[in-house]
């Protein structure tokens, strides 16, 4: 996938941006920034779903953020004073303006959502075990670059609960749910992962993980 604008080209695949046709240099976090600025153009996106999207909900200043916004501005030829790519909305957020074409089909970056495991147990306690399992393995999916995952404070609302796959993709604007069950006793637990493409409601991948409890 290709997105162009103004006079630049970023290469989602590549993971690249050019300049009047140079090849420009751009920090990891600063591209995954311009992109999800541009995957959500049309749109004001605050500071904290940049938190939760861009920097995995680590928590850092409004300086810090102020920073990456700046360095994109530089690398597309625009500033906080022309934003004619990216403009500040006062107290808001920032928005992509600039006018957007696509090129290479596909998805770009797949949207995962990490739904709240299953419990197949009568203790309650184990509730929080699995939610703690589904909140634990967003956190590390998040670290790959190749994937955007939607915050679970998201996909655990109550807003999606029973819904339909269809309906809760559509509803957080995922590619694919990761959905999975956790059957706890007092010795071992046995937790099943799916990947599911809503859509078409196909399994992608499943696998299964166990161990003692200890």
């Amino acid at each position: 996938m290709k997105y162009r604008f103004s006079e630049c080209e970023l290469d989602v695949g590549a993971r690249s941006v050019t300049r009047a046709g140079a090849p420009g240099r751009v920090e990891p976090q600063v591209f995954d920034l311009i992109l999800y600025l541009i995957e959500n153009r049309g749109r004001v996106v605050d500071k904290d779903e940049l938190l939760a999207r861009v920097w995995k909900g680590r928590l850092v200043s409004d300086a810090t953020i102020a920073s990456r916004i700046n360095a994109a501005r530089k690398a597309l030829g625009d500033d906080g004073r022309a934003q004619r790519v990216i403009a500040t909305a006062a107290r808001s957020g920032f928005r992509f303006v600039a006018e957007v074409s696509e090129t290479g089909g596909g998805i770009g970056r797949p949207v995962v959502a990490v739904m709240p495991f299953e419990l197949l147990s009568e203790d309650a306690a184990d509730a929080h075990l699995a939610r703690g399992l589904a909140d634990q393995l967003a956190a590390a999916l998040g670290q790959a670059a190749w994937l955007d995952i939607i915050d679970t404070a998201a996909s655990f609302s109550d807003d999606v609960a029973g819904r339909s796959p269809a309906e809760i993709a559509a509803r957080l604007g995922a590619h694919y749910l990761v959905m999975g069950a956790l059957q706890a006793t007092a010795a071992e637990l046995k937790l099943s992962v799916r990947l599911i493409d809503p859509e078409t409601a196909r399994q992608v991948w499943a696998g299964a993980f166990g161990g003692p409890r200890g």
